[in-house]
């Protein structure tokens, strides 16, 4: 299995890989992921990959508010 880190997941080449994990979870698994501001997505993400592990966002605050809502 080849593991990702999704640079831009909120973007358009970004939710295309998604899709394909979501097509081929045998084959890969997603395992970080970066957005800038779009903080629902990334918390869907979050939601639907658990095995997500590195989360980077583009401000402070918003870190800060994961950190505690998703504390692993």
């Amino acid at each position: 299995m080849k593991q990702l880190i999704v640079l831009g997941a909120s973007g358009s080449i970004g939710k295309q890989t998604v899709s394909i994990v979501q097509k081929y979870p045998q084959t890969f698994s997603i395992i970080g992921v970066s957005v800038h501001t779009s903080i629902a997505y990334l918390q869907q993400l979050i939601t639907t990959f658990p095995s997500i592990r590195y989360v980077c966002v583009g401000h402070e605050r918003d870190s800060m508010i994961l950190s505690k809502k998703y504390p692993n």
